[in-house]
C-alpha cells in the first residue's frame, strides 16, 4: 500500500491554509499585508513539515483559519451567511480524542 493519497490530502489542506491565510490578512489588513502572512505561512517550517506528513493537524489548521477568516468576514458584513459558516468550520476544527 502506499501512502501518496494520505499524504496529498495534507499537501492541498496545507497550500489551503496559505490562501486562506492571505484571505484573512487581507480582510483585516489590506493586500500588501496579506502577501506577508501567506508568504510566512509558506515558509514556515511547521507548515512545511505538516504538508509532508500525513496527520490530521493540517487538516485541523486549515479549519480553524478558515473558522478566522469566517468570523472576520461576519464582523465586518454582519450578514448570517459568514456567521454559519464560521459555526460550521469551528465545529470541523474541534475534535475528540
Amino acid at each position: 500500500m502506499s501512502d501518496i493519497a494520505a499524504r496529498l490530502v495534507s499537501v492541498v489542506f496545507s497550500i489551503g491554509t496559505v490562501l486562506v491565510t492571505f484571505e484573512l490578512a487581507r480582510t483585516l489588513y489590506g493586500r500588501r499585508l496579506a502577501y506577508v502572512a501567506a508568504l510566512g505561512v509558506a515558509l514556515s517550517g511547521y507548515a512545511v513539515m505538516l504538508g509532508r506528513i500525513a496527520l490530521l493537524d493540517s487538516t485541523l489548521t486549515f479549519f480553524c483559519t478558515l473558522a478566522l477568516l469566517a468570523f472576520a468576514k461576519w464582523v465586518r458584513t454582519g450578514t448570517r451567511a459568514w456567521f454559519l459558516c464560521f459555526a460550521a468550520t469551528l465545529s470541523l476544527t474541534i475534535r475528540r480524542r
